[in-house]
């Protein structure tokens, strides 16, 4: 018995040793989870559907999952990819806002635009209107605050709230989004900066 086996399972072992043979493989994990998925299905529409348009749905279902899963894996890598090609995110503030004049942080604005920066343009020229506003006692200094909590301090009927809420928006889209940083930003920055009261004549 044990000699007539060990032939048996050598020829056996001969025959799957063959090219034809070579791919042969148990289930694959795709295998499985249609496998779970046609079960449930079964359990749940069994009374409903004829077993093959179970197995259609079941496939549908199960290749969305896999399109799916190729889809988020795509994105979550695009992201990693991306914040790893952005360089560090510089600091909001490049000096507290009560340490510089609003007319100081004006003329950087307009430096940095003489020479193309138009990011630092746009960044400098909502700094430019809060220490403009904290000038005029608009609020008291605090440094620990955010852009949204200097608009928050003014009520909507203040005349600078409405330039102040659009150098905020174009503040953070510039500075924190992707929105595109050119003249034109600068330029709406800087007539914002002109309805709010801030003399940049």
């Amino acid at each position: 018995m044990t000699a007539d086996y060990a032939r048996e399972r050598a020829l056996l072992d001969t025959i799957l040793e063959r090219p034809e043979f070579r791919d042969i493989h148990g289930p694959t994990w795709f295998d499985s989870l249609r496998q779970r998925v046609l079960d449930l299905l079964m359990r749940t529409l069994g009374g409903i559907l004829a077993p093959t348009q179970i197995a259609t749905v079941g496939d549908f279902f199960v290749n969305a999952l896999a399109v799916a899963a190729v889809l988020v894996s795509a994105y979550v890598l695009y992201r990693s990819l991306r914040r790893r090609a952005d360089p560090a995110p510089r600091p909001v503030v490049p000096a507290a806002i009560v340490d510089v004049e609003w007319n100081e942080w004006l003329q950087r604005a307009r430096s940095a635009a003489a020479a193309g920066g138009w990011r630092d343009a746009v960044h400098f020229t909502y700094w430019c209107a809060v220490s403009f506003l904290e000038s005029k006692g608009a609020w008291k200094p605090d440094r620990a605050r955010t852009p949204r909590e200097y608009l928050r301090l003014l009520p909507s009927s203040h005349q600078a709230a409405a330039p102040l809420g659009n150098l905020t928006r174009r503040f953070e889209h510039v500075w924190y989004g992707t929105a595109p940083a050119d003249r034109s930003a600068f330029d709406a920055s800087v007539a914002d900066l002109g309805n709010l009261g801030c003399p940049v004549a």
